[in-house]
């Protein structure tokens, strides 16, 4: 397959996609086997691992996608090695006489099995994150793809297989995702062997280190902030509240989680065009009504869910009946992300990215101080409720942003919508009846309408701009 060719772009598009598919399948049978309180430990597992990896890294493997086409392989492979395994040994030497108390601070019991699979799994990690890198630099989409999708199938069979024997709890799937990472890390050392085996101690070089963690520095905290937005609000309901409140919210958002699919599939033609058409000095026009048609489009994306919200309990066992009851609020935060960054692409267009950390580190800052107060006095409700507005505001941010250092693509329509949600994300969650269902549905055909028509009037200017 050609590099750069149509059927590899959508190859690589396809590995988060059908994982999520299969993601769609391990919800239910996991929810079904574990309980509410296991299922939040489990949760708590997953976001440590995510944030050990993030720190030990300190943003090299960006450094190392930045330089790959600049540097020989085996130079730049160890070069960027270096900082995460000094810190991974560094992090396990210092943990490993205190795996009783980190487990009593993480899990609330003092059997430090998880802590070991937890160290057990830095090793592991790297060598899938870097060979996998190395893999999508060298373009093999279809071999990126299979082995993300090889994860997931691997979870979801253990998972099966193991409950037909056993009682499944939390420290058991946390050993299934443990494998999963194994057998995912060999396979991908097989396939990039050629440029493991390359790796030579003499390789190392002081000055290269230095120039790769010159650019990855100032990344590390926006990559630190991405985790706090994603993770903060389990943290604080692991301390303030209880395992059983961390497990509600967690099935909740791993059922939203789901909408970030299309947020990958958005971005990877939205950007390359906005690009484009900016190089091209398109007219304003264009870039206004393309994002108004996103935007519609994941506006009645979000309609459809809220119409069918109650159908989602199928995803999870009835234990977790509470968890949908959050979704008409927690949508805001996959579809906010998204709609962010289809109004905020002009701070990438000017270069002012270091806005989008500003603004990520505001919204991080009212999640954690408002946080606090919403989650002792509401447990998940409460989390779900101030994820929502962080992400509203995030969203605003952007919006406003975008347009001092770029162009106005249409505020005043964008805000409208924004209230319109709002607005129907909070009938549906007060009163989940027909009459909720039917006042949506009607707004949904509403957009639809202005979809079509708004998409004729940008037919119309691509028409006379191709004349």
């Amino acid at each position: 397959m050609k590099k750069g060719s149509a059927a590899n772009i959508l190859s690589f598009i396809s590995g988060p996609i059908i994982s999520a598919l299969i993601g769609l399948i391990t919800i239910p049978v996991t929810t079904h086997l574990l309980s509410v309180e296991d299922f939040g430990k489990l949760n708590l597992f997953l976001i440590t691992q995510t944030f050990i990896y993030m720190f030990i890294y300190l943003a090299m493997d960006h450094s190392f996608v930045r330089f790959y086409n600049e540097s020989s392989g085996s130079s730049l492979l160890v070069n960027t090695l270096v900082i995460p395994v000094i810190v991974t040994i560094i992090l396990i030497g210092s943990t490993i006489f205190q795996l009783d108390n980190i487990s009593q601070l993480l899990f609330g019991t003092n059997d430090y099995l998880l802590v070991v699979c937890l160290l057990v799994s830095i090793p592991f990690g790297i060598l899938e994150r870097f060979s996998q890198l190395i893999i999508r630099m060298e373009e093999k989409g279809s071999l990126f793809a299979s082995l993300i999708i090889f994860s997931k199938l691997i979870i979801l069979t253990l998972i099966i297989i193991f409950s037909l024997f056993i009682n499944l709890n939390y420290i058991l799937v946390a050993i299934i995702y443990l494998i999963s990472q194994f057998l995912s890390a060999t396979l991908s050392l097989v396939f990039t062997f050629s440029h493991w085996k390359r790796i030579k101690m003499k390789d190392i070089n002081k000055n290269e280190i230095l120039k790769f963690l010159k650019f990855s520095i100032p990344m590390y905290p926006s990559t630190l902030m991405v985790w706090g937005l994603n993770s903060i609000t389990v943290v604080l309901l692991r301390f303030f509240s209880t395992y059983n409140e961390v497990g509600i919210y967690s099935a909740a958002t791993r059922v939203t989680n789901i909408i970030n699919v299309l947020q990958s599939a958005v971005m990877s033609f939205w950007l390359p065009i906005v690009y484009r058409w900016e190089g091209e000095k398109k007219p304003h026009k264009i870039f206004e009504l393309s994002a108004k048609i996103i935007i519609i489009s994941t506006s009645l994306c979000f309609i459809f869910v809220l119409m069918f919200r109650d159908y989602f309990i199928i995803l999870l066992s009835s234990s977790y009946i509470e968890a949908i009851s959050l979704l008409p609020i927690l949508l805001f935060v996959p579809f906010m992300s998204l709609n962010s960054e289809i109004v905020g692409i002009g701070i990438n267009i000017k270069n002012k990215t270091y806005l989008n950390t500003i603004f990520s580190f505001i919204t991080l800052l009212i999640l954690m101080g408002l946080g606090i107060f919403f989650i002792n006095e509401l447990g998940a409700l409460g989390a779900a409720l101030i994820n929502g507005v962080a992400y509203v505001l995030f969203y605003l941010m952007k919006l406003i942003g975008s347009s001092i250092v770029w162009r106005n693509l249409g505020s005043n329509f964008f805000i409208s919508n924004l209230l319109i949600l709002i607005t129907l994300s909070t009938l549906e969650y007060l009163l989940n009846n027909l009459i909720s269902i039917i006042f949506i549905s009607a707004v949904g055909v509403v957009y639809l309408i202005i979809c079509f028509i708004t998409l004729l009037r940008l037919k119309t200017i691509l028409k006379g701009e191709f004349k």
